[in-house]
């Protein structure tokens, strides 16, 4: 089954989605063109305690984790934006960077 990817409004460097992989929900900023040193994919992780606590901080409690992805890249422009709302909340988020060669 291929996972749906939800694409944020972007920041204008690269391309940001939000999905989920198992259970986790995940938000990618792929970074990529002329004025990027090299290709990454910089991911947000947030587990099952940390997409309850999103869905709570965003009003969205009852959500089920697909509809939550969806949500999420309604409500956040970018990665960027989910990334200082989180921290603003202090919401737990794993990050994980994959430079491409």
């Amino acid at each position: 089954m291929s996972e749906v990817r939800h694409r944020l409004r972007g920041s204008g460097r690269g391309a940001e989605y939000a999905y989920l992989r198992g259970g986790d929900l995940v938000v990618e900023w792929y970074d990529f063109g002329d004025d990027a040193p090299y290709e990454s994919a910089n991911l947000l992780i947030l587990d099952g305690t940390g997409q309850r606590a999103l869905a709570a901080a965003m009003g969205a409690d009852a959500a089920p984790p697909g509809d939550l992805a969806a949500k999420v890249a309604a409500e956040f422009a970018s990665w960027f934006e989910l990334r200082a709302f989180l921290d603003a909340w202090g919401i737990t988020a794993r990050s994980e960077t994959d430079f491409q060669p």
